[in-house]
C-alpha cells in the first residue's frame, strides 16, 4: 500500500499582536511653507491720498488755536482711525473708503469754520459746570429763547448764508414745542423718531411746574441746549442726525449738572426728572451708554449759549 505524504501547513503571515504601549507618539506632520505672503496694501493713489490726508490733518490740528482745537482734534482722530481701518486686510473698496473719508474731511472743515464764527466753549472742567440755576420768571422764558435764536442766526450767517437761509425755519422754532416736528421735516429718514421726541419734550415741560427751582432751571436749560446743538449739527453734518442727537444728551447732562459725575441737581432732582421720563425712551439706553465719555463740542457751545442767555433774566439769589 502506497504511503501518502502529508505536507505540514504553511506558516501564517499573521504576527502576534504587539504589546500595548502607553501612547505612541505620532509623527509630526511637516507643514509646507505657503508661498502666499501676508497681504500688504499697495502704495497706490488711494494709499498715498489717505496717508497725506492723515498727515495734513495732524499738522492742522497741532497748529490750530482757539476754541476749535478740541473739536478738530476729535474729528482728526476719527479720520485717522478710518484711514487705518481702510488699510487693513479686507478693507472696503477704494471708492467706498474715499467717499467716507471725504465726508469726514468735509465735516472737519465745516466744524472748524463754524467754531471760528466766534462761538465760546465753557471754561473749567466739565464736572464743575452747570446750568444757570437762578430762576428765570415764566414771562421771560421767551426772551431767553429769543437770545439763543439770535446767537444761532448770527453764527450760521457767518458760517454760510446759504445754510442760514436753509435752516431759518428750524432756528425760528428753537425753544418752542414744534421744534422737533420741524426737525422731522428736515430729517425725513427719522421723522417718526423726531415726532416721538416732541411728545417726550411735552411731558417734561408739563412736569416742570412741580419741580423745585434748581431742577426746573436744569430742565429748561436742557431743552434749549438740545435744540441749539441739533441746529449746529444739522448745519455741519449729514450722518444719522437722530442718533447723534441722542448721544449728545450725555454731554448736555454733564454740562447742565444732571450727570452722575456732575449731579448739581441732587438725587431728588434727578429722581424727579427720571420719574417723568417716558418708558419708551429706555430703548435709547445702549446709545447713551456708548456715549458715556463723549464731550461733544457743539453741545458744549450750546450749553454755554443758554447760560449766557439766561443770566440777564435770572432773578438774583433765587434758585
Amino acid at each position: 500500500m502506497a504511503t501518502v505524504k502529508r505536507t505540514p501547513p504553511a506558516p501564517t503571515s499573521r504576527k502576534p499582536p504587539a504589546p500595548k504601549s502607553a501612547s505612541k507618539p505620532t509623527a509630526a506632520v511637516k507643514q509646507r511653507p505657503t508661498s502666499a505672503k501676508p497681504a500688504t496694501p499697495t502704495r497706490g493713489p488711494s494709499t498715498r491720498f489717505t496717508e497725506s490726508l492723515t498727515k495734513k490733518l495732524d499738522q492742522q490740528t497741532r497748529a490750530s488755536v482757539g476754541p476749535s482745537a478740541k473739536a478738530e482734534q476729535r474729528l482728526a482722530q476719527r479720520v485717522d482711525a478710518k484711514v487705518k481701518a481702510s488699510l487693513a486686510v479686507g478693507a472696503p473698496r477704494r471708492s467706498s473708503f474715499t467717499s467716507s473719508t471725504s465726508a469726514l474731511r468735509g465735516q472737519l472743515e465745516a466744524t472748524r469754520r463754524l467754531m471760528d464764527t466766534g462761538v465760546q466753549l465753557p471754561r473749567g472742567p466739565a464736572d464743575s459746570r452747570g446750568a444757570e440755576f437762578r430762576t428765570v420768571p415764566t414771562h421771560h422764558q421767551e426772551s431767553v429763547a429769543r437770545v439763543v435764536r439770535r446767537e444761532l442766526e448770527a453764527k450760521l450767517e457767518a458760517y454760510s448764508p446759504h445754510v442760514a437761509r436753509e435752516l431759518a425755519p428750524l432756528v425760528r422754532d428753537v425753544g418752542s414745542p414744534s421744534f422737533y416736528r420741524t426737525m422731522g421735516r428736515f430729517d425725513r429718514d427719522h421723522r417718526g423718531a423726531w415726532l416721538e421726541m416732541a411728545q417726550v419734550q411735552r411731558s417734561f415741560a408739563d412736569a416742570e411746574p412741580g419741580y423745585d427751582g434748581r431742577t426746573r432751571a436744569y430742565s429748561e436749560s436742557m431743552r434749549l441746549t438740545l435744540h441749539a446743538t441739533a441746529v449746529l449739527h444739522r448745519a455741519t453734518s449729514t450722518g444719522n442726525q437722530y442718533e447723534t442727537f441722542i448721544r449728545n444728551h450725555v454731554t448736555a447732562f454733564r454740562e447742565n449738572g444732571g450727570s452722575f459725575g456732575n449731579l448739581r441737581i441732587g438725587l431728588s432732582g434727578s429722581a424727579e426728572v427720571l420719574r417723568n421720563t417716558p418708558l419708551r425712551m429706555m430703548q435709547q439706553a445702549p446709545t447713551l451708554a456708548g456715549a458715556a465719555f463723549d464731550e461733544d463740542p457743539f453741545t458744549q457751545v450750546a450749553a454755554e449759549l443758554v447760560r449766557q442767555a439766561r443770566a440777564p433774566y435770572a432773578a438774583d439769589g433765587e434758585e
